[in-house]
């Protein structure tokens, strides 16, 4: 068992960019690591290639399970006066696993100043009932075990969006020691699950396929503090769904932004 803070922490940094991690059971979701997690430490290794800039974006694409050892390669794609560029391998016993690509950027005066994202009207935290957290069934079926990791008090369930479906939630780290960094953010905008599950009535298998977020912030305060996540399912066919998220702090400032697309099998 490892908290958030620990997991990050016993990345092993062997120079030039690479790293490995060991993945604890707890952190899993069937046979793979959550996507948030997987990008959270991706995000991590780039770390040593560019630590003096915020990140802006990421793109993610979740190629195959991650779990137990994991090796990270950290790759400086560009750099120039303004910003930079790092890619990210995971593999696994030799098997590519997810490549990222993350943008840095300087911060710089401008003009404009604005976000249009305002949060939907969902009250605090304490206003909503706390979810239980679920056990995995004898069968392997029910909640996946990463769940436990966080605390989750939903408060919008919409499945008559424009034929779509929308879902909201306050949700925080279990870990009082969670970084006040982008990796936090990556965990736990990846946290609930897709908006299109309400939709099926029952829990299916799925996973991330693709994932990219931008972040509308230099940096967060507290890494274990309430956030709102809101997801909206914009498309579902084929097996496959399309959607988009908002993360907004406590105070009700949009953080991040973000699209993903998930393979649902059922």
């Amino acid at each position: 068992m490892s908290t958030f803070a620990e997991l990050l922490d016993s990345l092993t940094d062997h120079g030039e960019g690479r790293s490995t991690v060991t993945i604890t059971d707890d952190w899993l979701q069937g046979r793979t690591a959550y996507g948030g997690l997987t990008a959270a430490l991706c995000f991590e290794a780039t770390r040593s290639i560019v630590d003096d800039l915020p990140v802006r974006a990421a793109q993610i694409s979740f190629i195959g399970p991650v779990s137990a050892g994991v090796s990270l390669t950290a790759t400086l794609l560009r750099r120039g006066r303004t910003a930079a560029f790092v890619g990210v391998d995971a593999t696994v016993d030799g098997d590519l696993a997810a490549r990222g690509v993350f943008t840095f950027g300087v911060t710089r005066d401008s003009a404009l100043n604005f976000a249009a994202l305002p949060m939907p009207e969902v009250g605090m935290p304490e206003d909503h009932e706390r979810r239980v957290h679920a056990e995995i069934d004898g069968d392997g079926s029910g909640a996946p075990t990463f769940v436990n990791n966080f605390e989750f008090r939903p408060t919008l369930v919409d499945n008559s969006v424009d034929g779509g479906a929308e879902s909201g939630v306050w949700l925080r780290l279990r870990d009082d020691d969670a970084p006040a960094s982008a990796a936090s953010l990556l965990a736990l905008a990846d946290g609930p699950p897709p908006a299109a599950l309400g939709l099926l009535g029952e829990r299916v298998p799925l996973s991330s396929m693709t994932w990219m977020a931008e972040f509308l912030t230099d940096g967060i305060d507290d890494g274990s503090a309430w956030y709102f996540t809101r997801a909206i399912a914009e498309s579902a066919r084929s097996g496959y769904s399309s959607q988009e998220m908002t993360l907004w702090d406590a105070a009700g400032a949009p953080i991040m932004i973000g699209r993903q697309t998930i393979a649902i099998f059922g």
